[in-house]
């Protein structure tokens, strides 16, 4: 049942695609649509597909971008709270530690249980700080 002239409108056939993939529908889900609705075996609704999406990068890409930049600014916002939120704890035990402890053997067991305690979140914060940044930048550019 090979059929060559779609049932549907080409340009309704490509918005369909431009649409789904916008939307970060896997492709494979996308052709198979596409083979149901013209009747296409496989090769020509991939095919198709593929030559959409070449053909209108540029615009699959501007969509994906208004998903993405919320997503890169809330991520990069919550680990700037993270970061100042753990930041701010680390440097209030840090003062208390040297204040508090004279051995250097206590000061260094207290400096590891400060870190066990909040330092992995203040390295996970700043991982996200610059996740986020990077992100929203090859988003934006």
């Amino acid at each position: 049942m090979k059929s060559t002239k779609p049932n549907l409108n080409p340009d309704e056939l490509s918005s369909y695609v431009i649409k789904e993939l916008s939307s970060f529908e896997e492709i494979n889900d996308i052709v198979f649509e596409i083979c149901n609705r013209t009747g296409w075996d496989w090769r020509q609704g991939e095919e198709f597909v593929i030559e959409v999406q070449a053909d209108h990068q540029r615009l699959v890409t501007r969509r994906r971008n208004r998903l993405l930049v919320p997503l890169g600014m809330a991520i990069f916002l919550a680990g700037a709270a993270l970061t100042l939120y753990t930041g701010d704890i680390l440097w209030r035990d840090y003062n208390t530690i040297y204040s508090r402890y004279v051995s250097n053997e206590a000061i260094i067991e207290a400096l590891i249980n400060i870190f066990i305690n909040n330092g992995y979140l203040f390295i996970l914060g700043i991982g996200m700080l610059i996740g986020g940044a990077y992100g929203l930048g090859k988003t934006l550019t």
